[in-house]
């Protein structure tokens, strides 16, 4: 067989294959198109359903948009009413608080003028009483004050009398020296001239000018110093008397062990001679008043005791200040107690 007639065979098949190519392809496309025919009524029925069902729809939202614009309304009406009586009910409630601020305000103002009175008031008791305790503080300043000046006025009178005693101690001694000195220098002329020699003076026409002098002297009593005068004549008198002093009450312990009876006995003459007895203490006035309302009452302030007995500040001063010095009442933090029985 030849190429002609194989080329010939194959033609004729492939004529024969596209033949039946187009056959299926035409059958292919008639099912396509009865298919897609089938899927646009099929389309078409339900766009008209969804048509006819949007419809219904839209005629229900308007129905349903008529009513609630309806509503609406109704609502806005009724808003507005309720609008105006809230403006109205507002209105009234701040008259109401109004007035009651008005009312408060003037309370306030009522109550404030009491507080001020009553503060005021309590500001003056507070003034007078710290007034009042401001003047029996410095009373009783004054009280101690004294009370110490008369202390240290007892501590000098009993140093003068303390030096006065050492002082006759001392010239007492020194009688005895110079009766000695006096026998020894009688004893020593004799020894060498054989005879005595009379002196120019005895020992008691030169000391007795002296020893009588001594009883009679008056020595002043010195003022009170105030504290830093005191400090410094103390501490100035201390200083340049400490050694002097020291030096002359040796001297005098010394001598003193080896003097004789009879001296002893003139010291002491001497020493209560010069002493002067003390005044006897008046009784002040309202003493007993005084004491007697501190008994009955078992203590009290100076206040209270001006007070009680209508008595005024230096009047109650003099009394306690003379029943202290006397020992029958004390002083504790202001207070005033009996100490002994009068």
């Amino acid at each position: 067989m030849s190429l002609k007639d194989v080329w010939l065979a194959g033609k004729r098949q492939r004529q024969q294959q596209l033949i039946e190519r187009q056959q299926v392809v035409q059958q292919m496309l008639t099912e396509f198109n009865q298919t897609r025919q089938y899927a646009a009524s099929e389309l078409h029925s339900d766009l008209t359903l969804f048509r006819e069902r949007l419809s219904q729809q839209n005629h229900h939202r308007q129905s349903d948009f008529r009513a609630f614009q309806i509503e609406l309304q109704a609502f806005y009406r009724e808003l507005q009413c309720n609008m105006r009586s809230l403006r109205n009910q507002l209105n009234l409630d701040l008259a109401t608080l109004k007035i009651e601020t008005q009312l408060f305000l003037a309370a306030c103002q009522q109550q404030r003028g009491q507080t001020n009175v009553a503060v005021r008031q309590a500001l003056s008791e507070f003034i007078e009483n710290l007034r009042t305790d401001t003047h029996t503080y410095l009373a009783e300043l004054e009280l101690l004050r004294q009370q110490r000046t008369e202390q240290i006025q007892q501590h000098l009178q009993t140093s003068r009398q303390t030096r006065e005693a050492d002082v006759a101690a001392l010239f007492a001694y020194f009688v005895e020296f110079r009766a000695e000195l006096e026998q020894f220098h009688r004893s020593l002329s004799e020894t060498v001239w054989g005879q005595s020699t009379p002196t120019g003076f005895t020992s008691s026409q030169a000391v007795l000018p002296q020893q009588s002098a001594i009883p009679t002297a008056k020595l002043s009593v010195p003022k009170p110093l105030t504290p830093v005068a005191a400090s410094r004549a103390t501490s100035k008198t201390s200083s340049t008397s400490k050694p002097v002093a020291a030096k002359s009450t040796l001297r005098t312990t010394r001598k003193l062990t080896s003097t004789p009876k009879s001296a002893i006995v003139s010291v002491a003459s001497v020493a209560q001679s010069s002493q002067s007895p003390l005044p006897s203490e008046s009784e002040v006035a309202f003493e007993k008043e005084v004491y007697n309302f501190l008994y009955k009452s078992e203590g009290g302030r100076l206040t209270q005791i001006e007070t009680a007995l209508n008595l005024n500040r230096f009047q109650a001063v003099d009394a306690l200040r003379s029943l202290i010095k006397k020992g029958l009442i004390t002083q504790r933090e202001r207070v005033y107690l009996v100490q002994h029985a009068m």
